[in-house]
């Protein structure tokens, strides 16, 4: 059933993509010695791309892949929310290039989702943002993302041995900023996304993925 104007296209569906269900909480106020960071006890969920039965935005596919992520990027705490417009954006338009390329009408609707959020995500954004933010001294950010992303490693990358997860957690967390400690949590959860909790309308749903990008061959050792 479509909608008959393009601001009450956008408003819905900033309503319904805005953010999954999260915790009933607020940012705290942090002491000067102390910084936001990521909640340790709770990792983002996603609802997915919900829209009520029969509802339907001309060209769209399934965005689900990306709807996820989009979850993810604004439980991510203090991360910027142009940044996750901008990748969700890219996400949908990556998705309509190399898994629907026979859609004509795929970016548009892409567009369409983007420009929604970009408009009127403001409350969704700044609601999840309250549910994942807790204060962590600033001399144990490391640690303490470390050990997020260290138990994602263990349960979700298959394959990797303890040693290899403790050398990819030095290199990607040595000497970063905060921002930069924010934006490796979002992106670890963006690869490894069996850690991504499903909730409501998610659960169950097994959606179109982009192709895997081909790994580059290992350069030849000279003899």
């Amino acid at each position: 059933m479509p909608l008959p104007n393009l601001p009450a296209l956008l408003l819905l569906i900033s309503i319904l993509l805005s953010a999954a269900p999260h915790p009933a909480s607020a940012i705290p106020t942090c002491r000067p010695d102390q910084s936001l960071a990521q909640l340790a006890s709770l990792l983002p969920a996603s609802n997915g791309c919900s829209k009520p039965p029969g509802m339907m935005v001309a060209g769209e596919e399934d965005f689900t892949y990306c709807c996820d992520r989009h979850d993810v990027c604004y439980q991510t705490c203090g991360i910027g929310k142009e940044f996750c417009e901008n990748e969700f954006g890219s996400c949908m338009a990556n998705l309509c290039e190399k898994t629907f390329p026979a859609s004509q009408g795929c970016k548009q609707a892409a567009q369409m989702y983007t420009m929604g959020v970009m408009i009127f995500g403001g409350q969704g954004f700044m609601e999840s943002q309250d549910g994942f933010c807790e204060c962590v001294e600033k001399e144990e950010l490391v640690e303490h993302y470390k050990g997020i992303l260290e138990g994602v490693y263990k349960e979700h990358a298959v394959g990797k041995t303890e040693e290899e997860i403790e050398s990819t957690l030095s290199k990607a967390l040595g000497e970063k900023s905060l921002d930069q400690l924010r934006k490796t949590f979002y992106r670890v959860l963006k690869k490894y996304d069996t850690a991504i909790r499903h909730v409501d309308d998610r659960v169950g749903k097994n959606p179109p993925r982009p192709p895997a990008k081909k790994k580059k061959p290992a350069p030849k050792k000279e003899l």
